[in-house]
């Protein structure tokens, strides 16, 4: 029988899809599912509910154990988004963040030039009962919100990790790179950044800015 090497067809310049505290093993194997059926194939979890490996997740991805196999676990978003340079939250609730909001298809085609142009970037999922909270949001650079009935935008993890992964398949089959300009060092790692916001909070506090 013909042998199919299910990892050789990863698109290596892929985003990271994240996975904040999933409570199900089923819902993380239907999102790796989801993820190789359009070539996807760097997942973290942050936080798993039932740990890791988890066999349910394994019997749910039917067969996409490459994309299990390859999953890396994170104590908390702070420290899996902190080696990316752009993250996009996907929420139906913005909350009024100074944070850009994108359509799927516009947030998607920026991720994509972006990763053209070198920098690391990936997609952050909620817990399926009530989704991302306002400081995972913080953490991010970006809302990513899909084009659904506003009446009833709530959707099964598995369901958002398909709409996103498909929306990045298509518009590398289909559609040309979109140009984002970027300055001669490129955009700073959240890690980067975090410590940059460190630093200057030590500053002004030893500067005898804040007075009690």
């Amino acid at each position: 029988p013909l042998t199919i090497d299910r990892a050789a067809s990863i698109d290596a310049n892929g985003p990271a899809f994240m996975l904040v505290e999933p409570q199900l093993g089923e819902n993380i194997g239907a999102c790796a599912r989801a993820m190789l059926n359009c070539a996807q194939g760097h997942l973290r979890i942050v936080r798993p509910r039932d740990g890791w490996p988890n066999e349910k997740a394994y019997a749910a991805a039917s067969g996409a154990d490459v994309v299990l196999d390859r999953a890396r676990i994170f104590g908390s978003l702070r420290e899996a988004v902190a080696d990316l340079t752009t993250t996009l939250a996907t929420t139906a609730r913005p909350r009024g963040l100074a944070k850009p909001v994108f359509s799927l298809r516009g947030g998607i085609a920026d991720l994509r030039a972006r990763a053209q142009a070198g920098e690391t970037v990936g997609i952050v999922f909620g817990p399926e009962r009530a989704g991302l909270t306002t400081e995972d949001l913080s953490l991010c650079t970006g809302v990513l919100t899909a084009e659904i009935n506003p009446a009833f935008s709530s959707l099964n993890l598995a369901h958002a990790c398909v709409l996103v992964a498909h929306q990045w398949y298509d518009q590398g089959a289909d559609q040309p790179p979109v140009s984002v300009p970027m300055g001669d060092s490129g955009r700073a790692s959240a890690a980067v950044f975090d410590a940059l916001l460190s630093h200057l909070g030590d500053g002004i506090t030893d500067g005898g800015l804040f007075r009690n």
